[in-house]
């Protein structure tokens, strides 16, 4: 009885589990890695309750959309309670804290939430505007500085030559209203830039910038100001500087720590960092930082025990330094920051804000994708050692697109793209899975590669075949776009292969072992287009063609091997032998032209994915919007002989409406019901909304059970069916349905049942389980005296967590979650499924 009631507990909760809809998410892999790569923070203020601020150029958050401002919470995850809508038009460069929770922001935006507030406003603490400071048509320029006085009055500076369109040059104080507070007289004000304001505890002001004079008198980038904005002669920098000041800390002995991009300090050379007393001189001794800092120093932060942090655009771009101003080295940054990902961008790698925790954390802030070779996009908290502090922040999966996903018959997955971490940990580019998502650390890649990988092509010897840009694996020089791998990672060195010509785009494998390979466009090198190699990787000469392709484009992006040897051939060519063919042909086994595939005048525009049906129909995916001089966008089937299936009928297609982007169909893939997934860049087919992933039934029709509402928010250019009908799904993509974060791989269940009930129904006795339910040993007893056979065990979710190819008695299943669970049993004749109980 209670063996029975264990099951039914069990039954049930496989049926909920399976009322899971298609397009849920089954494997939640790759949450982005803070803020977007190419974004930058430029400040970070913590709260008292610990939330912390941040505000910057940056458009997305773990993944989703979030512009220039957001509030944390202390563990790094979004306040969800601070919602600012369309927040701010442009960039944020400074944050204030006023005593009763209010924000001062000020930077480049001249609109928040679509209400125009020139360069500064006060939000509320929901992050919604405070309507009762009123800063009228505001400034004219960028603010960079804002301190708020224990009078709670405002001090602002920038590159500002006017507010409220009259004259304000660089620096300002407002009353609480937003109104100019006439009491600080400022007359001419400054001739350059204010970069930063800190407030000293006797209420004087010390202003710092790229200016050369205040109030017509000269004083070079470093002035302390009276309260009521008169310059303090008692604070004497004599000839001053010979560069900007970018930030300035007091400690707590008044003493004056100034870092930015000079070299010179009252005719003395101090290398972009120094330390003043309280009336301007040097104060004893001098930061030592061998010949000082090769970059400017941009942030400056004073620890509670009086340590100094200095970050900036210098070599690893943080320092601590200790009270006596020599370097601290138990502050352990390993590589520090770096950039390795981002384009020539022209600010480069750089700290720009450092932020002390209450317990002694620091968060680090600024233009940067990593941290000592751990992936973090531009915020970061440390430890106070300098170790990255692991319990902050969300750091899961890819960093970069996927272009390639394979599947071992262990159920292990290969990953191929332009990522160069995942989980946050080095990776370049090629990665291997277990089917739950971790690293699969038996597959070791060392340094891996130098350059994207394209493809990723399994051997039936279990060895890999993998093409892309990259010319070197684990810095060994002369894999030119092609390299085969032994099942551990390490270099099959009996594969010879080397030619120098072209990026390799796609690769198949005869059923002799031969391999055929496309690449992109090389000057003069018409016969290495589309190339048959050996097994050993020497070229096969007895195949030969030569193609024409548009001039720097990807030459044969997509090759199919049909059952009768002919091969099929798309990409951005443009003829065949010296004869027009335009990026579709068929060849026979030999690499002459097979003359019965007719396609006429063919297509407009490149072929990207190629599918062959079980009837031999043909699906075509590209960027083309005509076939055959009739409209036909992006997709079509072809029957056997080239011509059209007017049986398939896509209407209007796909189109995409960003101006830059074609619309385009990636990847294909045919489901077993016949209906067929397609992935690309589009955001509607047949004038319907739909991002980048639809099913198509085998009519062309659209598959309304395959509801992926909004879909994913950049392309999809990899998908990968798993034997239980979950899709692995790759690309340039950071968010599934809007609000699931997913850097650029996901897993979503894909077919209408996952496991069916007749599953777990024992319509034959080929074999039998034994004990069920089990604690440990699940023994397997053959009724027809079956030697050998497969196993492969499902969750409740259909997910594949155990596989053995040669299993001839029995399974330990001790380390198995309680539960119900799927047995598939494969011989050489029949598959049976059985359920079984996990105590």
């Amino acid at each position: 009885m209670k063996k029975t009631l264990l099951f039914l507990i069990l039954f049930l909760q496989f049926l909920i589990a399976f009322s899971q809809n298609i397009g849920d998410i089954t494997l939640p892999l790759g949450i982005s890695p803070g803020f977007n790569a190419t974004g930058t923070v430029y400040k970070s203020i913590i709260q008292s309750d610990g939330k912390i601020l941040v505000g910057g150029y940056f458009s997305t958050y773990l993944g989703l959309k979030q512009n220039f401002l957001i509030r944390l919470n202390s563990d790094g995850s979004k306040d969800e309670s601070f919602e600012i809508g369309t927040g701010p038009n442009n960039s944020i460069l400074t944050i204030a804290l006023q005593n009763d929770g209010k924000i001062i922001i000020g930077g480049a935006f001249t609109s928040y939430q679509g209400f125009e507030c020139n360069r500064l406003a006060r939000l509320n603490t929901d992050g919604s505007k405070d309507n009762s400071f009123d800063v009228g048509t505001g400034f004219d320029n960028i603010v960079r500085s804002v301190v708020i006085q224990t009078d709670g009055k405002i001090l602002v500076g920038g590159n500002f030559n006017s507010y409220q369109d009259k004259s304000q040059r660089k620096i300002i104080r407002l009353n609480s209203d937003g109104t100019n507070d006439d009491t600080f007289n400022i007359e001419t004000g400054f001739n350059g830039n204010v970069n930063s304001i800190i407030l000293q505890n006797d209420s004087k002001i010390i202003v710092g910038g790229s200016f050369t004079q205040y109030k017509n008198l000269t004083s070079n980038s470093l002035i302390r100001l009276n309260d009521n904005g008169n310059y303090d002669t008692s604070f004497v920098t004599g000839t001053g500087f010979n560069g900007s000041v970018q930030s300035i800390a007091i400690q707590t002995d008044g003493k004056i720590v100034v870092g930015g991009s000079f070299t010179v300090y009252q005719r003395n050379t101090y290398n972009r960092l120094i330390r003043l007393d309280t009336k301007g001189n040097v104060s004893s001794g001098s930061f030592n930082n061998a010949s000082g800092f090769d970059g400017t120093v941009y942030t400056v932060a004073i620890q509670n025990d009086g340590k100094i942090l200095a970050g900036g655009d210098f070599s690893k771009k943080i320092r601590r330094f200790n009270t006596n101003l020599t370097i601290d080295n138990s502050f352990n940054i390993g590589e520090g920051f770096s950039s390795e990902k981002l384009p020539n961008i022209v600010y480069g790698c750089t700290v720009y804000s450092i932020t002390l925790k209450a317990n002694e954390n620091i968060l680090v802030s600024g233009l940067y994708t990593s941290y000592n070779a751990f992936t973090q996009n531009s915020f970061t908290c440390l430890n106070p050692d300098g170790n990255r502090n692991t319990d902050f922040g969300i750091k899961i999966g890819f960093n970069d697109n996927i272009y390639a996903i394979t599947k071992q018959d262990d159920g292990k997955i290969l990953v191929g793209g332009e990522f160069t971490s995942y989980n946050g940990i080095a990776q370049k580019y090629l990665i291997r899975l277990n089917p739950d998502g971790t690293k699969d650390e038996s597959f070791n890649i060392g340094t891996g590669f130098d350059n994207s990988v394209n493809t990723i092509v399994l051997q039936t010897d279990g060895k890999i075949l993998v093409t892309g840009k990259f010319t070197e694996y684990q810095g060994i020089e002369g894999f030119w776009y092609i390299i085969r791998l032994n099942s551990d990672g390490s270099i099959d060195n009996s594969f010879k292969y080397s030619s120098k010509l072209g990026i390799i785009n796609s690769v198949v494998l005869q059923p002799d072992g031969k391999i055929i390979f496309g690449r992109g466009f090389e000057q003069n090198s018409s016969d290495f287009y589309l190339v048959r190699l050996n097994t050993d990787g020497s070229r096969d000469t007895s195949f030969k063609t030569k193609f024409d392709v548009y001039l720097y484009t990807i030459g044969i992006k997509s090759i199919v091997l049909q059952p009768d040897g002919k091969i099929l051939a798309g990409g951005d060519f443009y003829a065949f032998n010296g004869k027009n063919q335009k990026y579709l042909i068929r060849l026979n086994s030999d690499g002459t032209k097979d003359d019965s595939f007719n396609i006429g005048t063919g297509f407009d525009s490149q072929i990207l994915s190629l599918v062959l049906q079980n009837d031999g129909k043909i699906i075509v995916g590209g960027e083309f919007t005509n076939y055959q001089g009739v409209s036909q966008r992006n997709l079509i089937r072809l029957n056997s002989d080239g011509s059209k299936d007017n049986s398939f009928d896509i209407g209007t297609g796909f189109s995409y409406d960003a101006s830059t982007t074609p619309s385009g169909v990636i990847t294909t893939s045919i489901k077993p019901n016949g209906k067929i997934l397609v992935g690309g860049t589009f955001n509607s087919y047949q004038q319907n909304n739909q991002n980048n992933l639809i099913c198509l039934n085998s009519d062309g029709s659209k598959d309304d059970s395959f509801d992926i509402g909004t879909g994913l928010n950049y392309a999809v250019n990899a998908i990968l069916q798993q034997d239980n009908g979950e899709l692995l799904v790759g690309g340039n993509f950071t968010t599934y349905k809007k609000d699931h974060r997913s850097a650029h791989l996901i897993g979503i269940k894909g077919n209408e049942v996952t496991l069916s009930n007749e599953d777990f129904i024992q319509e034959n006795k080929q074999f039998s389980l034994s004990p069920n339910p089990t604690k440990s040993i699940l023994n397997i007893n053959s009724l027809n005296e079956t030697n050998n056979y497969s196993v492969k065990i499902y969750n409740l979710i259909g997910r594949l967590i155990y596989t053995n190819e040669n299993v001839n008695s029995s399974i330990d299943v001790s380390s198995f979650t309680p539960g119900l669970y799927l047995i598939k049993i494969k011989t050489e004749t029949r598959e049976t499924s059985q359920k079984f109980i996990k105590l």
